[in-house]
């Protein structure tokens, strides 16, 4: 840019003195039109550069919703039923044999969903898996699946919650997938409700468990703030209230306006 400037000022000065004034204002307004010019492509370079990282980080963060979306509660309800498994010994036969069908049931499920996952990031399409599993469908496996693990699930839905948009039915599932498996996991409890109520504005999602609530110095771990970010996606809001009678998930995802993004495979 500096050199541009240079040049127009030592052309000038070798063209002679007849109409300097209008050689000066030419040679002023070439020197600033440079000027603006570098300061563009200056301010446009770091603009994408901040774009390429922006993209690069959201890409990390879905990737990683999906992952642990994917494995987080087969893994765990695995480890419950294997735990059962392996320390009680008054299991029969039949009663070890149920226990080993859950578990491998789980696995199976895990790498397809995980299989689905990486086919999606290979090829590049955005398409979701839920127009062939329906949502009531999705939430009954997922209560037996923590059946198996030893806990109680009851599900109060409206009939309605099949037809909610793709996207909706994504992350609805997401946030009771999540809830369930920090149930099986942290909770120590016996039964957990899940509510789920449509309105012509927004669903509501609840979850509560009678367990032994979180510790006093509770931090969201990444599947809370996994959650946290689907429901925000879709200008949603979600709240986590913990007591020693249980912990319980609150979330309200609009219907009205809410933007499509591409969500995690159910």
């Amino acid at each position: 840019m500096f050199a541009g400037v240079v040049l127009v000022v030592l052309t000038s000065a070798f063209l002679g003195t007849e109409g300097v004034e209008d050689r000066f204002r030419g040679m002023v307004l070439s020197a600033v039109v440079l000027c603006v010019a570098w300061v563009l492509g200056v301010r446009t370079r770091e603009v994408r550069e901040e774009a390429a990282a922006r993209s690069r980080a959201e890409e990390r963060l879905r990737v990683a919703r999906d992952v642990h979306d994917v494995l987080s509660h087969s893994l765990g309800t695995i480890g419950v039923q294997a735990g059962v498994a392996a320390h009680v010994s008054t299991l029969g036969t039949e009663q070890l044999r149920e226990v080993l069908r859950g578990i491998e049931g789980d696995a199976r499920a895990s790498l397809f969903q995980l299989k689905a996952l990486l086919q999606r990031e290979r090829t590049g399409t955005e398409a979701e898996n839920v127009a062939s599993s329906p949502l009531s469908t999705a939430l009954a496996r997922l209560a037996m699946s923590a059946e198996r693990a030893g806990i109680c699930v009851r599900v109060d839905s409206d009939e309605t919650i099949d037809g909610l948009p793709s996207d909706v039915r994504t992350t609805v599932l997401r946030v009771v997938q999540e809830a369930m498996t920090n149930v099986i996991r942290h909770a120590a409890a016996s039964l957990a409700i899940v509510r789920l109520h449509v309105s012509s504005e927004s669903v509501t999602v609840g979850i509560q468990d009678d367990g032994q609530g979180a510790p006093r110095t509770f931090q969201p771990g990444h599947g809370l703030a996994g959650m946290r970010e689907r429901i925000e996606l879709l200008g949603g809001t979600v709240d986590f209230a913990s007591s020693t009678s249980g912990f319980t998930v609150s979330a309200t995802i609009p219907l009205v306006g809410t933007p499509s993004r591409p969500q995690g495979r159910m």
